[in-house]
């Protein structure tokens, strides 16, 4: 007996034919074992700095429930459940996946999985390499506070995969200060860095944040008061 599905329950009968007309043996039952399910990897697309758009399609099931599904992805070829991955529902049919915590300027390699009671089985292997972004500061501190001065700290700690070429500090009397408001250029690349604010009126609450930028754009710190 062939072409049998996995997972399933089957009746069978031997019979005998003659002129008289066809006689049936006793009913057997028998069920096949499921198997690994069939999933499919598709095309990745929206790729960012840090982040993209992927998908799979479990097409067939085993003979088992799917019990999870989505992508796996990751520096190396050998993908498995223990990298990163992301969790898109149960049961066959396609799915849609974000996959986040990516480095700028890095190859990473995307694969489809699918689970059932058997194990997980996985799709074929697709790869993106991820383009440059703003660089990441980070406003670490601000001291020798005076009623007209203070020292601001800083550090460029992640270029974004591009040349950081002008860090600072940037600070206002608004949330969120940015280029426009006061800026004091401190220098180039990444890095610690502090910078001197000056000019300050006495008794004024002042918001300061860190930035650097490179040929992608411009990337903040948190702010500090």
């Amino acid at each position: 007996l062939d072409t049998l599905d996995p997972g399933s329950t089957y009746y069978v009968r031997s019979y005998a034919t003659n002129n008289t007309g066809t006689a049936y043996g006793k009913e057997r039952t028998f069920t096949t074992p499921a198997i690994l399910p069939t999933v499919t990897t598709d095309t990745i697309s929206m790729v960012t700095d840090s982040s993209a758009v992927g998908g799979g399609n479990v097409v067939a099931d085993g003979g088992a429930t799917i019990t999870a599904r989505g992508l796996v992805w990751g520096r190396g070829t050998n993908l498995t459940l223990d990298s990163l991955s992301s969790s898109d529902g149960t049961g066959t049919g396609a799915f849609s996946s974000v996959i986040d915590s990516l480095i700028p300027v890095t190859k990473y390699y995307v694969r489809a999985y699918a689970t059932n009671s058997v194990g997980t089985a996985f799709g074929e292997l697709d790869s993106l390499t991820t383009p440059a972004g703003a660089p990441e500061v980070l406003t670490d501190s601000i001291t020798n506070i005076t009623d007209t001065t203070v020292v601001a700290h800083a550090n460029a700690y992640f270029d974004g995969g591009d040349p950081v070429t002008e860090h600072g500090i940037v600070w206002g009397t608004s949330p969120n200060p940015d280029t426009t408001a006061n800026r004091e250029v401190v220098g180039a690349g990444t890095g610690t860095y502090m910078a001197t604010l000056d000019s300050l009126s006495p008794g004024i609450t002042y918001y300061v944040r860190g930035y650097a930028i490179n040929s992608i754009g411009i990337g903040y710190g948190n702010q500090l008061t």
